[in-house]
């Protein structure tokens, strides 16, 4: 019997390659295709990019980006969160990019669709802490929660009648969770 084998590919082979009728992540080398997302996952995105770009516009402290700029984790995990903000500090440091980000973003946002498994979710936790992620929400829009995350274990849960702040990565910015469902 033949042993299954994977064809794994690294983030600069990822860079070049063409996907224009899906959204594709790379993870430990492999392919992640992903359906387009719905309707209300994309609504609930866009207002987080909004509330989160107003205030970032405000208080010039980095930059807010959708769902479409990829982010490369490591040698062979390319991720893209539905919204991330990048420290100004280190966008001048880096300068503007073509490519996929290098490294983490400061702030991962991840809306969860219902077909989302939390082992999928979890994984995507553990890769933005590993490659240097300070924060991570994860959006549950049929709860009307979201869950903070300051380390891969560190998790709090809030309701949609609680505050959400951005700690100290977003000093000052506060916001209740149900704008996020609005």
């Amino acid at each position: 019997m033949a042993a299954d084998t994977k064809t794994l590919i690294t983030a600069e082979q990822f860079q070049r390659m063409a996907f224009p009728d899906e959204r594709v992540e790379l993870s430990d080398g492999e392919l992640i295709r992903m359906a387009p997302a719905g309707f209300e996952h994309s609504r609930i995105g866009v207002t987080i990019t909004y509330l989160l770009r107003v205030f970032v516009d405000r208080h010039p402290l980095g930059t807010v980006v959708g769902s479409d700029a990829g982010f490369r984790l490591n040698e062979q995990t390319v991720r893209a969160p539905d919204v991330a903000f990048v420290r100004r500090e280190r966008i001048e440091q880096q300068g503007t990019m073509e490519a996929f980000w290098p490294g983490a973003p400061d702030l991962a946002v991840e809306v969860v669709s219902p077909d989302d498994s939390a082992t999928e979710v979890g994984k995507k936790i553990k890769e933005y802490f590993a490659a240097g992620t300070q924060l991570v929400w994860v959006v549950y829009p049929r709860l009307r929660e979201v869950h903070v995350y300051r380390g891969p274990k560190e998790m709090e849960v809030l309701a949609a009648s609680d505050m959400l702040s951005g700690d100290n990565l977003l000093p000052g910015f506060s916001i209740s969770v149900e704008s996020f469902f609005k």
